[in-house]
C-alpha cells in the first residue's frame, strides 16, 4: 500500500435466514482497520427479499500495509445470519456524496436541546463537519446537539479536502402550540369581550397597559372590557428544579456515591482486565491501548471508564446508583455522556428506572475521545425514590468506554407565551353600498356583504330598520319588494351608528329608453361604434338592425357606409332585471358631391393675383392647395370643409408668357431735322403707344407700352440725334488779289483759283515742304 492513499474496500452480503425480517434480526456489520484511517460505520445485511448488495467501506493508509477486520455487533438469537462474497480492494474512495442529513427542533424556546445530523459517505476519511449560524461547532460526526433556536448552515469537507454543496437554511423553531381568540377583536370603550387559550395548561393573563376589568387571570376563558387598545398576554409554562438528584455524576468525588458489579481494585490494568472500571483523568494511564481522551465536565476533571465485560450476556450493572429522592407525578430528564475509548467496538449502553427500561439502547462512537449526549424522559409517576441501573449490552470485545456528568433533573415546561390585540374604537365606521335596481317580483336583500364598504368596522351587531331613529324595525331586510328608503344599524357595546340604503324596484316598463341621435356618414367613410346615453347604473343593449326579437349584445355595432341610404338600428338599457322598449338610431350614409367651378380664362405672367373661391358654384365651401402663383401655369385642388360630403376638385389656371416687341433701329438725325412718327404696332404686331413725345433736339430713350390685353411688355426704343457743326479753319498767310484760296483742313489740301483755273495741292503735313509750296505758288503768281 501507499501511505496516504484512500483506498475502499468492497464486498457482496445477502441475509441467509428467513428469521430476517426487521432491523432487529438483520446482522450489523463494521469494518475495523489497523494502520489506517477511517470513519468508522455500521451496515446491515439487506432483508432476503433483496438479495445480494453491495457495501463499501474506505480509509486512508498510513502505512505500508494494513490489517483489516469485519466484526458483527448483533447479539440476536434469531435470523443475524448472512452471507459474504467477492471481496475488492482497490485504490482510490468512492465518490463523496450525502448520505442524509436531519435536524430535530428545541422543545421549548428556551431550552437549548436542537439537533442537526448529517452523513457523508465516499472521498477521503475521516470528514470535517462544519456547523455555522446562530451557534458554531465543528466535528467529525455529523451530529450536533444543544442547539437553540435559529438558522444553520453545515458543510462537509473530506480529508483531501473535497466538499459537498453547503446546507443552508437549517432552522430550527421551538413549537407554540398556544392558540388564542377573542370574540370582540374590535370593540367600542367599555364593551365586553372573551379572550380564550387553548394547547397547554397553567396560564396567566396580563394585560399592557394595565386593565382593571382584567380580574380572573390565571382563567381559560377571561371576559375584558377595556377602554382603550389593549394587548393581551398569556403566559404558561414554569421555571423547573434544575437540581441534579444524582451524587457524584461527574465523578469529580471519585469512587463514591454508586456501586458496580465491575471490579475496581486494579489500576492502572497493565493486562486488560475486562469488567472493570476506574475513576480517571486520562484513560491511557489505566491501560496503555486505551485513548487519552479529556473528561466532558472541564476537560481535565474525572470521568468513569469501563474495560467492558464480555460475560453474563450485557447484564452486569456498570452503575448503580439507589435510592433517588423524587416528587411523585413529575417529568424528570436523565441525561449522562457516553465515549468510546478504543477504536472498534462500540459499547451498548441502556438505562433502567425500577427496573424499567426509559429508552433506546446507545451505542458509543466508533471513534475514541467523542462524547455523545444522551437523554431519556421519565415520569416518576407514583414513586418517590429511583433506583438508576447502568448496562452495557455488548459482549462481544472492544466495548471500552467512558461515562460523565450522570444527571437527573425536572423536565421543564415550555415557557410559553402568546399575545392578542383588542381595538378600542371611540366611533364606528359604517358605509352604505345601495343594491342595484330590480324589476317587482325579484326581492332585494340588504342584509348581504356587498352592502357594506370595506373600511367599515367589523365585528358589530347589524339590524335593519324603516325609520332613521331606528325605532321601528323592517321585518324583511333579506327579501325587500317595495322600493324605499331603509335604515341599517351597526351597534358595538354601546356604541352604534346608522345609516340609509337605498332600495329600487322598477314596476313593468318603468325603465326610460336611452337617449340616442340619428347619425350621419359620407359613403366609405371610417364609421365608429353607435353610442347612446344610458341612465345611472343601467346597462345598453344592442339589437343591430332587429327592431324585435334578436340577440341583446353589450358591444355597440359599427354602421356600414358601403351604400347610399338610411339603415335604422335598435337599442335598449337595463336597470337591474328591467329592460327599456327599444329606441331607434336613423344610420344615413350620404353621397359624396363634387365642387364645380366656371372656367378661368388665361392670364399673363405676373398680372395682379386674385383670390380664388373659397365657395364652388354648387355651394360647397373648402380651401385650395397649393397657394396661387401669378408666374406659371398649374392645377389647384380644392379640398371641402368637413362634414360636406364632398370631394375633392381640380381647376386648371393658365399663365401665358409675355412678349417683348421689336422695332427697327432708326438712324441717328441731325438736330431739328423735320420730325417724324415713331410706329404705334411692332415688328411683331404688338399695337400701344410711346411716352415720353419725340424731341427732335436731342438724344434719348422713348418707352412702347403695349396697349392692354396683348400680354406683352415694355420695350425701349433709343433715337439719337446729332448736334450741327461750325466749320473751323486754321488762319492763312495774305495773298494776292485775284486769288481764291481755299482750304480743306480735312483733304490737307490748298485750292487756288486764278484766273479761272482750278490748281489743287495736296498738302504734305511737313512744314518745310508747305513752306516751298507757297514760295512756289507766289513765283507762279508772278
Amino acid at each position: 500500500m501507499t501511505i496516504g492513499t484512500t483506498y475502499t474496500l468492497s464486498f457482496w452480503i445477502k441475509s441467509v435466514s428467513n428469521e430476517v425480517t426487521s432491523s432487529a434480526t438483520q446482522a450489523t456489520i463494521n469494518a475495523f482497520f489497523v494502520n489506517a484511517t477511517y470513519t468508522p460505520s455500521n451496515i446491515q445485511a439487506p432483508l432476503p427479499a433483496l438479495g445480494w448488495q453491495k457495501v463499501s467501506f474506505t480509509f486512508i493508509a498510513t502505512q505500508t500495509f494494513a490489517l483489516i477486520q469485519l466484526r458483527t455487533t448483533s447479539t440476536s438469537t434469531i435470523g443475524n445470519d448472512f452471507a459474504v462474497d467477492d471481496f475488492e480492494l482497490k485504490a482510490g474512495g468512492l465518490p463523496f456524496t450525502l448520505v442524509n442529513n436531519s435536524s430535530t427542533n428545541p422543545t421549548c424556546p428556551s431550552i437549548n436541546d436542537g439537533t442537526i445530523t448529517a452523513t457523508a459517505s465516499g472521498g477521503s476519511t475521516p470528514y470535517k463537519y462544519a456547523l455555522t449560524g446562530t451557534s458554531s461547532a465543528n466535528n467529525s460526526t455529523g451530529k450536533f446537539t444543544d442547539l437553540s433556536e435559529g438558522t444553520y448552515t453545515l458543510t462537509i469537507t473530506d480529508f483531501a479536502g473535497a466538499s459537498l454543496a453547503p446546507i443552508t437554511g437549517i432552522v430550527l423553531a421551538a413549537p407554540n402550540p398556544l392558540i388564542v381568540s377573542a370574540t370582540l377583536p374590535t370593540v367600542c370603550p367599555g364593551t365586553p369581550t372573551t379572550l380564550s387559550v387553548s394547547g397547554a395548561s397553567g396560564y396567566t393573563w396580563t394585560a399592557n397597559p394595565l386593565d382593571s376589568t382584567l380580574t380572573t387571570p390565571n382563567s381559560t376563558s377571561i371576559t375584558v372590557s377595556p377602554t382603550q387598545t389593549t394587548t393581551y398576554t398569556v403566559s404558561t409554562g414554569k421555571i423547573p428544579n434544575l437540581t441534579n438528584l444524582i451524587n457524584n455524576g461527574d465523578f469529580e468525588l471519585g469512587d463514591t456515591d454508586f456501586t458496580s458489579d465491575y471490579i475496581t481494585n486494579v489500576n492502572p490494568n497493565p493486562t486488560g482486565i475486562q469488567k472493570a472500571y476506574a475513576i480517571v483523568s486520562n484513560p491511557k494511564s489505566y491501560f496503555t491501548p486505551f485513548s487519552a481522551c479529556p473528561d466532558k465536565t472541564t476537560g481535565t476533571g474525572k470521568m468513569f471508564i469501563a474495560d467492558g465485560s464480555t460475560v453474563n450476556g450485557g447484564n452486569d450493572k456498570v452503575w448503580v446508583q439507589n435510592g433517588v429522592s423524587v416528587v411523585p407525578g413529575t417529568d424528570y430528564d436523565f441525561t449522562y455522556y457516553l465515549q468510546n475509548i478504543v477504536t472498534g467496538g462500540p459499547a451498548r449502553i441502556e438505562v433502567t428506572i425500577n427496573g424499567n427500561k426509559i429508552g433506546p439502547e446507545a451505542i458509543a462512537p466508533l471513534l475514541p475521545c467523542i462524547w455523545q449526549k444522551n437523554t431519556y424522559k421519565w415520569n416518576s409517576g407514583s414513586n418517590t425514590f429511583a433506583s438508576i441501573i447502568i448496562y452495557d449490552r455488548e459482549t462481544s470485545g472492544n466495548n471500552d468506554f467512558a461515562l460523565d456528568d450522570i444527571s437527573l433533573v425536572e423536565s421543564p415546561v415550555c415557557p410559553l407565551t402568546k399575545s392578542i390585540t383588542i381595538t378600542v374604537n371611540s366611533t364606528l365606521t359604517l358605509e352604505i353600498i345601495d343594491p342595484a335596481p330590480v324589476c317587482s317580483g325579484a326581492p332585494v336583500n340588504i342584509t348581504l356583504p356587498t352592502v357594506l364598504k370595506p373600511g367599515s368596522t367589523t365585528g358589530t351587531t347589524l339590524t335593519y330598520w324603516t325609520d332613521a331613529a331606528a325605532t321601528i324595525s323592517l321585518p324583511n331586510p333579506s327579501a325587500i319588494t317595495t322600493s324605499g328608503t331603509y335604515y341599517i344599524k351597526s351597534t358595538l357595546g354601546s356604541c352604534s351608528i346608522t345609516k340609509p340604503v337605498l332600495v329600487s324596484i322598477n314596476s313593468s316598463g318603468g325603465v326610460p329608453t336611452p337617449g340616442v341621435s340619428p347619425v350621419s356618414y359620407c359613403q366609405n367613410s371610417i364609421a365608429t361604434p353607435l353610442t347612446a346615453t344610458p341612465a345611472t347604473t343601467a346597462t345598453l343593449n344592442w339589437y343591430g338592425i332587429d327592431a324585435t326579437g334578436g340577440i341583446a349584445s353589450t358591444t355597440a355595432p359599427i354602421p356600414s357606409t358601403a351604400s347610399v341610404g338610411t339603415t335604422t338600428y335598435y337599442v335598449s338599457q337595463s336597470i337591474g332585471t328591467c329592460e327599456s322598449p327599444r329606441v331607434a338610431i336613423d344610420v344615413t350614409v350620404n353621397p359624396k358631391i363634387t365642387p364645380t367651378f366656371a372656367a378661368t380664362t388665361a392670364i399673363c405672367s405676373g398680372d395682379t393675383l386674385f383670390t380664388l373661391p373659397l365657395s364652388s358654384s354648387n355651394s360647397i365651401t373648402g380651401t385650395w392647395l397649393p397657394a396661387f402663383d401669378n408666374t406659371k401655369s398649374d392645377t389647384y385642388t380644392f379640398t371641402p370643409t368637413a362634414g360636406q360630403c364632398a370631394t375633392t376638385a381640380p381647376l386648371t389656371i393658365t399663365v401665358n408668357p409675355k412678349i417683348t416687341p421689336i422695332f427697327a433701329a432708326i438712324p441717328a438725325i441731325c438736330s431739328g431735322d423735320t420730325l417724324f412718327t415713331l410706329p404705334l404696332s411692332s415688328g411683331n404686331s404688338i399695337t400701344g403707344t410711346w411716352l415720353p413725345s419725340f424731341d427732335n433736339s436731342k438724344s434719348d430713350t422713348y418707352t412702347f407700352t403695349p396697349t392692354a390685353g396683348q400680354c406683352a411688355t415694355t420695350a425701349p426704343l433709343t433715337i439719337t440725334v446729332n448736334p450741327k457743326i461750325t466749320p473751323t479753319f486754321t488762319a492763312t498767310t495774305a495773298i494776292c488779289s485775284g486769288i481764291l484760296f481755299l482750304h480743306y483742313p480735312c483733304l490737307q489740301a490748298i485750292v487756288l483759283l486764278e484766273l479761272g483755273c482750278l490748281l489743287l495741292i495736296i498738302l504734305n503735313p511737313t512744314l518745310i515742304l508747305l513752306r516751298q509750296l507757297l514760295d512756289n505758288v507766289q513765283l507762279l503768281h508772278h
